[in-house]
């Protein structure tokens, strides 16, 4: 079968044309031959099919256009037509498509040439040229990137048309004189049309008429342009004058060498583009200053952060050599690309070495752009430039450092969320010039930029969509943002026609071992440490350690070295590329669910120990991972996920997931009908506790008691600890519904268990309750002693959570019947230390607690504006947590409202909780430790 597009629309089977229909048909068909064998998004494919008149039905439209060319080319629609990742791909053969084959006949031609194979190249672009039979797409209606397309492949044939005329010169062929005349008429404009008219009429004896073809050149280019001729059209007039035998030389026209008496001069970089630089002025100054002082910089950052557009804005009125790399394909023509860019067209010999010459007296600025995909070559050619040319500085963009000795590197990092809002807005403008962004539209502004990682190519196309979609529906359509982002517009100084290809373009020239690795971290939320990439890896932890230092060297994966472990992670773009592109998406999502469950289980073994903040600490970072690991397994492993979230109910509550870990546990009790009774049993008593947490009082009482009945009256010391554990969660809920006499019976219950079974946490904590609730039943001296003992016993093993709650119900008891300020003043003492504890523990659902009980504290010594303060600011952040505020005053100081009422009038008390409601948390711990004087610390 065969496809031809160089010419009208053509399909051919086994030697007779197809019919492929008319209209919107041939043009998705048309679309698809442009990108052979890669999926083209619907999003592109109505773009270059209908344009902006595209109709709501475009979708639909375009299922039912390429169900009918599956049926063109049946039998074998079904394979050659499939959809696949939100678009649609078509399958090609080599040689099937007249593209393709004029590309590798071009591609060989110029091999030929450079080889100094002038017959055979003459051979292969003349076959090349035959192909065409017209306008490309002559018959087909295109719009948006394709019609750019069409328009590129018409300049490629002007251009391969002078290739070949000067392939036919080198071989000898005098007869192109006359053909380059003619093209000289209907492209005027043309240089090097004109350079190859000049060398063919001096090559056959014509040196006069040579020079007057200069003269012809220069007055058109002045007229139509109000520019100069360029440095090779002058150069190359010099060696006419001075009849340069080097333009007789049998090698044709790439052998011939410019010296360095006739080196470029740096020209001014084009103007910069026509919207606004937006958010880079510190890379601008530093860039500035480094260029100043160092001789190599390189501009590093991921795919679409904006690294040519610094450039660009900093090259605004400067001269210099700006050399765009992006088209460069192949190592082996880097230095020959350079040299064309900075104006030394016709070279001899080694190309590296004649740039070397050319510019070895030359103070000026080179500037490589998107080098990332030729590191090796350009490293090269830049540390022989360095060395030869003293006073030349280079500048280069990059995803990756160049490793040379002396290099600056300036990163570019993608633009935090206010500016990326900033640039959006403005963007949005250009569309809709008199339009004011509403709050609600500010919101969905800062969820677009959020989602989009603040890449400012990835804003500026979800802008472009401002024409179709408002801000609220571009944030929600951003989860295929591939399909949902608009192409890149003409004139953009990205490489790239979709965000896609411009993370292709980072992702395909990767190893096999780093793509491998790279696979494997997509699933992960919020980022990762070493061991877990090491732990999902699918090679040895040295390989895994090698990889990811790839990958970071060339702005794939980000390492924040803050952090204690090193946190990494990938930009959400890189990561939906990665997930439509994993050929294995369920094993991945697999691989970090088993490291999930090995790492909460490792976790939560610390989480009674004195390790225990350790722990939490390390579950905290981990918290979107857990819920992602979490969530994959109700789908998959429901029973591995119900034991996952039953062991995290100590975690969850002290770091404030109460809302969330609630609903998952009660997913998980619902998904795994086939649980163990001890996974199940876990899982009732975890969501006990979290609903007594969060003040739902018969809610947890109904899941402890289904928790008892699982249990039953089995006696191994697994389920026996279970019920040790029931049982103290029973204790505590019921010492904070004022239950006191059950809250006891539970408590020594629990006791008895905890003698008996392996050590577990829930026996201090048990002697904990127990101790408080002799307290509030008037046993003072008892109930206090039990809990000093409790806080020495917890501080001697350095579980520090239990020291701090001990800590806290001694103040309570302290409080309550203290008379005098010492009283007060040493109840307030204990209760510090309590905060101080949690709070090296992280355990924030005992904070809020213990610093209401400041509130009583605050009053009691004269504080009452503070005190309202307080008592705002603790229920304001027990919403945000998800506890009820009925609870959170109960288990803390109790209700204050006839104290307040009596000290502060009702405005006073509104303008308190007003100042209140707007604390942090720093604000809130140093409003409550105000209550006492003295410094505290959780040190034993």
């Amino acid at each position: 079968m065969e496809f031809r597009v160089l010419g009208p629309l053509e399909v051919v089977a086994d030697g007779a044309p197809r019919s492929v229909g008319a209209g919107r048909q041939r043009a998705v068909l048309a679309a698809l031959l442009l990108h052979p064998n890669r999926v083209v998004s619907i999003v592109e494919l109505i773009d270059m099919v209908w344009g902006e008149s595209a109709p709501r039905s475009a979708a639909v439209n375009l299922r039912t256009h390429v169900a009918g060319l599956r049926r063109v080319l049946a039998p074998e629609g079904e394979h050659r037509m499939v959809a696949r990742g939100g678009g649609y791909l078509i399958s090609v053969q080599p040689g099937e498509v007249d593209l393709s084959c004029f590309e590798d006949l071009v591609a060989q031609g110029r091999h030929a040439q450079q080889a100094g194979e002038h017959v055979v190249a003459v051979q292969r672009f003349e076959t090349a040229l035959s192909l065409w039979r017209g306008q490309p797409f002559d018959n087909v209606e295109l719009h948006g990137a394709a019609v750019a397309e069409a328009a590129r492949l018409t300049e490629i044939r002007l251009s391969l048309t002078a290739e070949h005329l000067g392939a036919r010169l080198a071989a000898g062929d005098g007869a192109v004189v006359e053909e380059l005349r003619g093209l000289v008429v209907t492209y005027p404009l043309q240089e090097p049309l004109w350079a190859l008219l000049m060398r063919a009429l001096y090559r056959t004896g014509r040196q006069v008429d040579a020079l007057a073809a200069y003269d012809q050149a220069r007055d058109r280019l002045a007229e139509d342009l109000g520019i100069d001729a360029g440095t090779e059209l002058r150069t190359l007039r010099q060696q006419i004058l001075t009849s340069d035998p080097a333009l007789l030389d049998e090698g044709g026209q790439d052998r011939v060498e410019i010296t360095a008496s006739g080196s470029p001069s740096p020209s001014i970089a084009p103007g910069r583009p026509l919207s606004s630089f937006l958010g880079r002025e510190a890379e601008l100054r530093t860039l500035t200053l480094l260029l100043d002082e160092r001789r190599l910089v390189t501009v590093v950052g991921p795919a679409g952060v904006g690294k040519t557009r610094l450039v660009v804005e900093y090259l605004t009125g400067r001269a210099s050599w700006l050399v765009r790399l992006a088209d460069v394909g192949q190592e082996a023509v880097v230095s020959q690309a350079v040299a064309d860019a900075v104006g030394l067209i016709e070279v001899a010999g080694d190309p590296r070495q004649t740039l070397v010459r050319a510019l070895a007296a030359q103070h000026g600025l080179l500037v490589l752009d998107n080098c990332e995909h030729l590191t090796d070559a350009v490293a090269e050619l830049v540390a022989a430039l360095l060395t030869g040319c003293p006073q030349l500085r280079i500048l280069t963009t990059s995803r990756e450092p160049l490793n040379i000795d002396g290099e600056t590197t300036l990163p570019v990092a993608p633009l935090p969320t206010e500016t990326g809002v900033a640039l959006l807005i403005d963007r949005v403008r250009t569309i809709r010039p008199s339009w004011t962004p509403t709050p609600g539209e500010l919101r969905h502004a800062t969820r677009v930029c959020e989602a989009l990682d603040g890449l400012p190519l990835a804003i500026e196309l979800a802008a472009a969509r401002a024409r179709v979609l408002g801000l609220d529906e571009i944030a929600e359509v951003l989860a295929d943002r591939f399909a949902a982002l608009a192409p890149v517009p003409r004139g953009s100084l990205t490489p790239h026609a979709t965000l896609h290809e411009a993370i292709a373009w980072s992702i395909e020239p990767l190893s096999t071992a780093d793509r491998a690795l790279l696979l494997r971290l997509w699933p992960f939320e919020g980022g990762f440490s070493l061991t877990a990439a090491q732990a999902v890896g699918t090679c040895d932890p040295g390989a895994v350690f090698t990889s990811l230092s790839s990958l970071i060297s060339r702005s794939v994966i980000m390492a924040d070295t803050t952090t204690t472990p090193t946190r990494y992670r990938m930009l959400e773009t890189i990561r939906a590329y990665l997930r439509s592109t994993d050929p294995e998406p369920a094993a991945t999502c697999g691989a970090h669910a088993a490291w999930v469950r090995a790492f909460a289980a490792e976790c939560v073994a610390e989480l009674g120990s004195r390790h225990s903040g350790r722990a939490v600490a390390a579950l905290q970072h981990e918290w979107p991972n857990l819920r992602a690991g979490i969530n994959h397994d109700l789908a998959h492993q429901p029973v591995a996920a119900l034991r996952t979230a039953g062991l995290l109910d100590w975690f969850w509550a002290r770091s404030g997931h109460i809302t969330e870990s609630r609903n998952l546990l009660g997913a998980a009790l619902r998904a795994a009908t086939g649980a163990s009774t001890v996974d199940r049993a876990r899982a009732l008593t975890a969501v006990a506790g979290l609903a007594q947490h969060a003040g739902h009082e018969a809610q947890g009482r109904r899941h402890s008691d289904e928790a008892f009945a699982v249990i039953g009256d089995r006696v191994d010391d697994e389920h026996q600890t279970l019920r040790g554990r029931a049982l103290y969660y029973r204790a505590l809920a019921r010492l904070h519904t004022g239950e006191i006499n059950e809250a006891r019976a539970a408590a020594e219950e629990a006791i008895t268990i905890g003698q008996q079974v392996p050590s577990d946490w829930f026996l201090l904590g048990a002697r904990m309750t127990l101790g408080a609730a002799l307290a509030a039943q008037g046993h003072l001296r008892s109930g206090e002693e039990i809990l000093a003992e409790a806080v020495r016993l917890a501080r001697q093993s350095d579980m520090y959570w239990f020291a701090g709650w001990s800590e806290l119900e001694l103040g309570r008891s302290l409080l309550r019947h203290a008379t005098t300020e010492d009283q007060v003043s040493n109840a307030a003492d204990t209760v510090q230390r309590a905060i101080a504890c949690f709070q090296r523990e992280a355990a924030v659902d005992r904070l809020v607690i213990a610093m209401h009980v400041c509130v009583d504290i605050l009053l009691r010594t004269g504080q009452p504006t503070d005190a309202a303060t307080l008592q705002a600011a603790i229920l304001n952040h027990a919403d945000q947590l998800g506890m009820r505020r009925d609870s959170v005053v109960r288990a803390g100081s109790g209700s204050h409202e006839t104290e307040l009422a009596k000290a502060l009038t009702p405005t006073q008390r509104m303008a308190a909780e007003a100042h209140g409601a707007s604390l942090s948390w720093t604000d809130m711990t140093e409003l409550a430790a105000a209550a006492s004087p003295d410094d505290h610390t959780c040190a034993p």
